[in-house]
């Protein structure tokens, strides 16, 4: 499971690497993975080496994040499924992305707003 891409530039890689080519070399490393396995269980970030202060997307919704994503791998991967974290009772489960859990829900902070993709490789 890859939960760092969004990393890049901070706790690995260049740091003085642009926020453009920061997205570029996210994606080369992610894409260069569809050779080497047929499933990835992937994660991203909403936030460029984990600050809020450095947003990847302008308004930072999941449906931006969700465009970037099926942009940036079309190629390489299928996206499988898009688990998309709901709070039901007291516990967290994932539920198929739908036009209902497409919005943020803060109360879920940061990291359970993230979609979670599973991905195939079109490479292998």
């Amino acid at each position: 499971m890859l939960n760092v891409l969004h990393h890049l530039g901070d706790d690995y890689g260049n740091s003085s690497l642009s926020l453009t080519k920061a997205k570029e070399d996210m994606f080369k490393q992610l894409n260069s993975l569809a050779m080497k396995t047929i499933y990835c269980v992937f994660q991203l970030g909403f936030n460029w080496k984990g600050d809020r202060n450095l947003c990847l997307f302008e308004s930072g919704t999941k449906a931006e994040l969700l465009d970037f994503v099926k942009q940036g791998i079309d190629t390489y991967w299928i996206i499988e499924k898009t688990g998309i974290a709901v709070k039901q009772k007291d516990k967290i489960i994932y539920e198929d992305l739908n036009k209902d859990n497409i919005q943020r829900d803060d109360s879920l902070g940061e990291f359970l707003n993230r979609p979670l993709f599973i991905l195939k490789s079109r490479k292998i």
